[in-house]
């Protein structure tokens, strides 16, 4: 839909000029996606609610960089979306920043783009648009989870904007009721999809169409990969981002769901990389600076380790938990063996001790997050209810 004053308040357009032709998408608490309508461009812009807001923007701008190299060299399943340009809010008449592409082998995945930072009166950046999900997913999905009475909603014009682009990957929840009654209208959300929709949607689509989504295991595997990149590669605490299931694109793969992963405004620092790898070097790092940051700074790699295990287990439905079997022993392997990877690939010669730190940062890890479970599983059996 175009945006009118009832879908984003004028103040957030500069208000000396025309509409343009943006397009709401969709929106959190931080910021808000739109998209030029009626573009061949496969780009959105995302926009910040609040002015104050900017730097945080322009730091996940940059996180956003940093992570689609890190993701480049080791396969891990997920796809994020590739940064194009911050914008500045006009007003203040500075100089957008485009990517530095100079130091990346990295190919823009798009030819061209709006270059049209007048139609933001609060900072934006542009990245690359995650494909919608194949129509024959969505109908699947609301026959499948959609009560009667909201189906039909959906078939009468006058009913909610109940437009399904994405779904959202809550492998931890259990608490998602069989059917969907009612949608709360206003602002789009991506539907959920936990351990029991997921499965249920890949029979069915198996039986209609001959074709499925990625086995659950695999999925599960890649959410472990994806995690130990962005906390080992990426040097990021992963608070709060987004496991979707998009569309699969036009990559040449055929494929029509893709794994994404998005939204890391509230990401937080935990690793300063280079200090890290300084840390392992063959000379002596006894005089070196610790290489965990920010609200992590004081922790040793495992004391760290252990507290991003209890900001995800506490916080972060998406991934599995262990007493849900095979899913978490996929997940598990999978961050494991990421880790492995890395430091084959990217410490290779380093100081074994360096090294052997980070495996036991990883084992702690797992320990805590083990640890959090088997005291919420004792919480449930005492209460005799579930708890989320």
């Amino acid at each position: 839909m175009s945006i009118t004053p009832k879908a984003v308040p004028d103040t957030y357009l500069q208000p000396d000029k025309p509409r343009s032709s943006l397009q709401y998408i969709t929106e959190g608490t931080f910021g808000r996606i739109y998209r030029y309508a009626n573009s061949s461009d496969k780009v959105v812009y995302k926009m910040v609610k609040e002015r104050e807001h900017g730097l945080k923007l322009q730091e996940e701008f940059s996180i956003y960089g940093d992570i689609h190299q890190s993701l480049r060299p080791i396969q891990v399943g997920f796809r994020v979306p590739k940064p194009i340009e911050y914008y500045k809010s006009s007003y203040l008449n500075e100089p957008s920043i485009l990517l530095d592409r100079s130091s990346s082998p990295i190919q823009s995945a798009v030819t061209k783009t709006f270059n049209l930072p007048d139609d933001f009166e609060f900072p934006a950046f542009s990245m690359s648009l995650i494909p919608p999900l194949d129509t024959s997913i969505v109908d699947t999905y609301k026959s499948l989870f959609w009560s009667e009475d909201l189906q039909n909603q959906n078939r009468n014009s006058n009913g909610p904007n109940t437009e399904i682009r994405l779904l959202r990957l809550y492998f931890g929840r259990e608490d998602i009721p069989l059917r969907t009654e009612q949608i709360q209208p206003g602002i789009k959300t991506d539907p959920p999809l936990d351990i029991f929709r997921y499965n249920s949607l890949s029979c069915t689509l198996k039986k209609e169409y001959d074709w499925s989504l990625p086995y659950i295991e695999d999925v599960s595997s890649s959410m472990g990969r994806l995690l130990a990149n962005l906390h080992w590669l990426g040097g990021t605490n992963c608070r709060d981002i987004e496991l979707v299931l998009g569309g699969g694109g036009n990559d040449g793969r055929g494929e029509k769901a893709q794994c994404w992963v998005l939204d890391f405004n509230q990401c937080q620092r935990w690793l300063i990389l280079h200090l890290l790898q300084s840390s392992t070097s063959t000379s002596s790092a006894s005089n070196l600076p610790s290489p965990t940051t920010g609200i992590y700074s004081s922790n040793t790699l495992l004391e760290a380790s252990k507290r991003l295990s209890t900001l995800i287990y506490t916080q972060e439905l998406y991934y599995p938990r262990p007493h849900q079997g095979e899913v978490y022993e996929q997940f598990k392997k999978g961050y494991e063996r990421a880790v492995e990877l890395i430091l084959n690939q990217q410490y290779k010669g380093k100081r074994l001790k360096s090294k052997s730190e980070i495996r036991e940062a990883t084992k702690g890890f797992f320990e805590e997050y083990e640890k959090l479970d088997r005291e919420k599983m004792a919480r449930r059996s005492r209460m005799g209810k579930q708890i989320v």
